[in-house]
């Protein structure tokens, strides 16, 4: 049997793909491919193959990274580098994806894909809001207006979001967009969802643990704390639930009804 093609949501940090991402996989059965998850991993695959800018980015402590000229930080940012790697774990994934990051391009995705688009300001105030600093701020300013010339550009489709657009009407335009693909996808049980979510679960905390094996950094799993989905199942349900970078117990928000044995993160 073909897979399901790969639905590609593409975006600048906060525009609300990945909360847009997390509900449509859950509620359509799909596996979630968050690039966030995978930065260390490709990382590590891009120092492996001599790239100068990843090589570099090891080298310099995270406070000498962020102090340096724009133009040098988005280079060992390493988005394009990212872009490619992505698309190569998509079309070798056996199982059907929505693959969801900023390093999503019009160059490397399939017909199906779409891309939020976010005014400056409202970007602004959204990192603003979530504590992300100054330096990382004006790369993260930096990568909204890259992709939005990139998306421009390849003519490519988009949502724009706006102070009044909710999560809500981001998810409805998605499944409008994606209707003949979901239309196909095969009916989703609650013990699917629940594992999906695990899984996601999963790939944050492989994220955190390869964080800390950087030979740069001095913080491990217990010493930090990660946002994780609850697991119980619902088509609907969003609670986020922020634990210990190490946590191993099932994860539910109180009053959630378990579904199903799933397992405790890998």
């Amino acid at each position: 049997m073909t897979r399901e093609p790969t639905l590609w949501i593409g975006g600048a940090p906060g525009s609300g793909k990945t909360t847009a991402a997390a509900t449509l996989a859950v509620r359509h059965g799909l596996h979630r491919y968050h690039a966030d998850t995978r930065t260390w991993d490709h990382r590590a695959r891009a120092v492996a193959a001599g790239n100068p800018h990843a090589i570099r980015w090891e080298e310099l402590t995270p406070a000498q990274r962020l102090d340096r000229p724009l133009d040098d930080l988005f280079d060992m940012w390493l988005h394009e580098e990212r872009a490619d790697m992505i698309a190569h774990d998509a079309a070798t994934s056996p199982t059907p994806l929505v693959v969801e990051g900023t390093p999503v391009i019009p160059r490397v995705t399939g017909r199906h894909a779409v891309w939020l688009l976010i005014e400056p300001a409202l970007q602004r105030h959204r990192l603003t809001r979530r504590g992300v600093g100054d330096a990382h701020l004006r790369l993260y300013l930096h990568l909204g207006a890259h992709i939005t010339a990139q998306v421009h550009a390849a003519a490519a489709p988009h949502i724009t979001v706006t102070p009044d657009t909710t999560p809500g009407q981001v998810v409805a335009a998605l499944e409008t967009h994606f209707r003949d693909v979901l239309t196909h996808l095969p009916p989703v049980t609650p013990p699917m969802r629940a594992a999906l979510t695990r899984e996601a679960n999963r790939a944050v905390a492989l994220q955190y643990r390869q964080f800390c094996r950087r030979p740069w950094n001095d913080h491990t799993p217990d010493r930090l704390t990660a946002e994780f989905e609850c697991e119980c199942g619902g088509r609907d349900c969003r609670r986020v639930l922020r634990l210990p970078a190490d946590h191993t117990g099932p994860i539910r928000a109180p009053g959630h009804t378990p579904v199903g044995n799933v397992g405790p993160p890998a």
